[in-house]
């Protein structure tokens, strides 16, 4: 009869455990010619799904009715299938195995970005506090300029604006630093993760890209955040002049009595007046008493 000249097969799980030998009597066929079809010991212990080749069989012989009817049959089409996959299986098992030391590489390069964006940030914080305390000094002493009790109400409002202006630029800045921070963290997450799962040296290059620009980036970025416009500005604002009054913020004028007579600062003039010959009681009782010391 013709012979089949290829014919691929897996073990069914009635025969798992078992040898060619242990079943020969049972399905009625040489061990001995099936383990020459197949290429395998016939003492060797069958695996259920283990896949096997027979070449050159009978199919109408005991040995090639035991392959077609006991075996399960793989199309040609599904071999190819599962060949491309375990070759696919075993280049991914590959890349990974070759990414080790980049990924140690990343690990290490992101507990040392984690540590760089963290002093940043302490840095950051620092040179606030420092920017506060001169907030208050050159916020005193513009007060003092202008002839304005440091413990009138208005003094404090005046202080207390120029601390919030501080430290909304503080704010910004850190929020800032610690979301690049984090993005730089996922990203470099990102690329570990693609090399866990095997991508090959085009993503192994990227990975590395990937940590090589976070650390470009944080030092750039390291350079530009302590000189912030927003932060470097902070000195200016101090030193700008009290506003005119206005409905939300009145300007509450400081008296002064010389010679019986009541003075006080005018912003706009930069100079001290007095409205006609008023006396200090009565220039006084222009302006609500309610908000003098």
């Amino acid at each position: 009869m013709a012979t089949t000249p290829e014919g691929y097969f897996a073990i069914p799980e009635s025969i798992s455990g078992k040898s060619l030998r242990d079943i020969a009597g049972i399905y009625n066929f040489r061990s001995d010619l099936v383990a020459n079809l197949l290429g395998i010991p016939e003492t060797q212990r069958l695996t259920a799904g283990q896949q096997v080749t027979a070449r050159n069989f009978d199919p109408g012989s005991s040995e090639g009715r035991f392959l077609t009817s006991t075996l399960k049959s793989i199309s040609p089409e599904e071999r190819a299938t599962q060949q491309a996959l375990a070759s696919a299986e075993k280049i991914r098992q590959y890349n990974i195995e070759s990414a080790q030391p980049a990924i140690q590489t990343l690990t290490t390069g992101k507990t040392d970005l984690k540590s760089r964006y963290d002093e940043l940030l302490a840095s950051i914080r620092a040179r606030g506090e420092q920017e506060v305390k001169h907030a208050d000094i050159t916020s005193a002493q513009e007060l003092g300029r202008r002839g304005i009790s440091t413990s009138s109400t208005f003094a404090g409002e005046f202080q207390q604006g120029k601390r919030l202006d501080v430290q909304s630029a503080i704010d910004l800045a850190s929020a800032q630093t610690a979301a690049q921070a984090a993005e730089k963290d996922a990203a470099i997450n990102n690329a570990i993760a693609s090399l866990q799962a095997g991508a090959g040296p085009e993503g192994l290059a990227a990975a590395l890209n990937i940590l090589q620009n976070a650390q470009q980036q944080q030092q750039f970025e390291a350079s530009q955040a302590l000189s912030r416009e927003s932060l470097a500005q902070n000195k200016e604002l101090t030193l700008k002049g009290l506003e005119s009054p206005t409905k939300e913020t009145p300007y509450i004028p400081s008296l002064t009595n010389i010679g019986g007579k009541g003075y006080y600062y005018d912003p706009a003039s930069g100079t001290f007046k007095t409205v006609g010959g008023n006396s200090f009681s009565q220039l006084q009782s222009q302006f609500n008493p309610d908000q003098w010391e």
